[in-house]
């Protein structure tokens, strides 16, 4: 699944892929709040991020 296509619904478990950044150093679906807030909050039970650390924390 996209993080558009889940607007709305939940899961007991999510698992978000950071892996695949763009060349200016960021992770581009980070940008949009709106769309970060939409994949960190749909998960009931288990939330795993994964992704570099230090791309993460320039997002």
């Amino acid at each position: 699944y996209t993080v558009d296509s889940f607007q709305g619904s939940e899961s007991d478990v999510v698992l978000c892929s950071c892996v695949r950044s763009n060349g200016g150093g960021g992770c581009g679906f980070l940008a949009d709040r709106r769309r970060l807030n939409v994949a960190l909050t749909r998960a009931k039970k288990l939330l795993i991020v994964v992704g570099s650390a230090s791309t993460l924390k320039r997002s």
